[in-house]
């Protein structure tokens, strides 16, 4: 909340300091046409490093001879990504993109703590901009005391994560070493 306070946030001095001041006094969480954009950019910055550390780990354990040995061959570039790395990187793509959409579908910690109470709104920002299906469980549950439509909810949410989780086992090809 710091980063975004619209006079004296760390992002309203930067753009102030670029000669930005029109925009450095926007009012980042409190505007329904930036609130959902600066939440998303906060979720990338916090799990870009995550992913990437997990990619990067699972790049050097793919050995340099399947390039070397490509590259003798006559392949290109694009083709030792499509035909080596990617099929060599499958199970690391696959737990990278599963454990995003679940992370991407639980992102009401973070909507609650940007959006909540600091900024005299409810949860899910101005105008509901910002709401999401985890926290609209969370609202319908205990703001409005409807456990059992929050229950139904929640049962569509699992169902709805489950189907979207097993897209990328489809997409992603398949080792085969015949």
């Amino acid at each position: 909340m710091f980063i975004f306070q619209p006079k004296t946030g760390l992002l309203a001095q930067l753009l102030d300091m670029l000669g930005l001041s029109g925009i450095a006094k926007t009012e980042w969480l409190s505007n329904p046409n930036t609130a959902l954009w600066v939440i998303t950019t906060v979720w990338i910055y916090v799990y870009l490093g995550y992913m990437m550390v997990i990619l990067y780990t699972g790049l050097q354990e793919i050995p340099r001879e399947y390039y070397e040995a490509a590259r003798i061959d006559g392949a290109g570039a694009i083709r030792q990504i499509w035909y080596i790395t990617i099929p060599l990187l499958r199970n690391v793509l696959l737990y990278a993109v599963i454990t995003g959409i679940i992370l991407v579908l639980q992102i009401f910690p973070l909507i609650w703590i940007m959006t909540g109470t600091g900024f005299g709104m409810g949860a899910g920002g101005p105008a509901n901009s910002t709401i999401s299906l985890d926290l609209y469980v969370y609202q319908v549950a205990f703001r409005d005391l409807s456990m059992g439509y929050a229950s139904a909810i929640g049962m569509v949410m699992m169902i709805i994560t489950f189907i979207i989780t097993t897209i990328p086992f489809k997409l992603l090809p398949e080792i085969r070493y015949d």
